[in-house]
């Protein structure tokens, strides 16, 4: 996480293994098994973390990138 006066960029880490390391009061909460990351259309913001899922997405490096 980077910060610099009111800007915050946050970059989702590709394993869950600091979730883990948060203690059990830590804000932002994880968001619950329950909730779709994927939904999109008329849907209340939470104040949560999501997973990371690794069965829902693949990360790809440069070299698996095909240019036209």
């Amino acid at each position: 996480m980077s910060k610099r006066d009111q800007t915050v960029i946050w970059a989702k880490p590709i394993s869950n293994s600091r979730y883990s390391e948060r203690g059990p009061r830590t804000q932002p909460p994880l968001c619950s098994s329950l909730n779709d990351p994927d939904e999109s259309w008329n849907v209340s913001l939470k104040s949560c973390i999501t997973p990371y899922s690794s069965s829902e997405y693949s990360i790809q490096t440069l070299s698996d990138v095909q240019c036209i």
